[in-house]
């Protein structure tokens, strides 16, 4: 009998073996069952799932947690793919036709907050979004005149994309591409071996550049595991669609989506976003820190970019000095012209002065303070 799913062996953060079973359910159990047969309106077959268990597993060694039977590549096709082969624009009606002005209008912080962050001119910038889906957040992004490339593995989806005029790259041709900016919405839960995949994309940062992750938060997954309650939507508190059986087959908290972050040697940056809501929305926002911090929740939308790294002088020790004698600052004990300790004291003090005197105003550092060394 063919098998449909991949069992992982190891967690997909840190390679651990050390596991602990959180839930078991067959996929044959009637409430799972039915849950799929309506989600996904009859096209997952009961011969794709037979003898396949939905199990959760949580690392012992780093806290992830992770669907352990996973769909392989036939299946996944089955899942992200239309029914039946369909034009890519009557797909795209079907499917994100009845879109609201707000949808669209949620993009539109995000985007200019990111812009003004990274500080270039938007024409001067190149983004990516991985997962594209329709290409939604790209035309966005191209209207703010970005320049823009979007990687989804849907040929449906790519192929709409290319016709409503974005390029699109495979995940090989962004191999040797920079990018100022990457955008993963609701992407890292799906794929197999998140931080292989982010590690890529960090090797495609360019220095300056900004990455987004944004995930289904999990925060409180096994609480939810008591209910098994699979039909309601994810904002439900009591319902397991955080971990939707087959498609999330990652479940990230704030805790282990920094940790993987971290290990693809990222760090957090802060990347203030000014929103305009609705009255609702804004209540709602003014309870939600009160909320968070009282059930302990953290945010699963996060920015990163790359870790700063200072680089060593060879044959220099930590303050670089030349001849191991520690030359205070790390100013050389016989300073060259134009760079000694003095002069850029008093440099410093000039900047210093004009700052406190026009504390609105950027002082423009035009000569820039280098310590050149013999």
């Amino acid at each position: 009998m063919k098998s449909y799913f991949v069992v992982r062996t190891h967690c997909p953060l840190c390679q651990g073996v050390d596991l602990s079973d959180l839930l078991t359910v067959s996929y044959s159990d009637e409430r799972l069952e039915d849950f799929l047969r309506s989600y996904y309106h009859g096209k997952i077959k009961p011969e794709y799932l037979r003898g396949a268990q939905y199990r959760l597993e949580e690392c012992n060694g780093c806290g992830f947690i992770f669907q352990k039977e996973i769909p392989d590549a036939e299946l996944s096709r089955i899942l992200y793919e239309p029914p039946s082969p369909m034009d890519p624009q009557l797909a795209f009606e079907r499917y994100e036709g009845n879109r609201s002005l707000g949808y669209f209008l949620a993009y539109v912080p995000q985007l200019v907050s990111v812009i003004r962050q990274i500080g270039v001119s938007p024409r001067r910038l190149t983004f990516l979004d991985f997962g594209m889906g329709w290409g939604n957040w790209c035309r966005m992004a191209m209207a703010f005149g970005c320049g823009v490339y979007g990687l989804e593995s849907s040929p449906v989806r790519r192929e709409y994309a290319k016709q409503a005029g974005i390029k699109t790259v495979t995940w090989d041709e962004i191999q040797g591409m920079e990018f100022d900016f990457i955008n993963t919405e609701q992407v890292f839960e799906h794929v197999d071996d998140p931080l292989g995949i982010l590690r890529r994309l960090t090797s495609s940062l360019s220095p300056r550049a900004i990455i987004k992750l944004s995930v289904p938060d999990c925060w409180d997954i096994k609480k939810r595991i008591r209910t098994c309650n699979w039909g309601d939507s994810p904002a439900h508190g009591k319902s397991m669609r955080t971990a939707q059986p087959l498609e999330h087959i990652n479940c990230f908290t704030h805790e282990t989506l920094i940790r993987m972050a971290t290990l693809a040697e990222l760090e957090v940056v802060d990347v203030p976003i000014t929103m305009h809501l609705s009255l609702k929305s804004f209540l709602k926002s003014l309870l939600r820190p009160g909320y968070w911090l009282l059930t302990g929740r953290k945010s699963t939308c996060l920015f990163f970019k790359k870790k700063a790294r200072t680089a060593e002088m060879p044959g220099r020790n930590e303050h670089g000095d030349p001849d191991g004698t520690k030359g205070k600052g790390g100013f050389p004990l016989t300073p060259t012209a134009g760079n000694s300790p003095p002069y850029v004291a008093r440099r410093r003090a000039q900047i210093t002065l004009m700052e406190r005197l026009q504390p609105s105003i950027t002082y423009p550092r035009t000569r820039p303070i280098a310590i050149r060394h013999p």
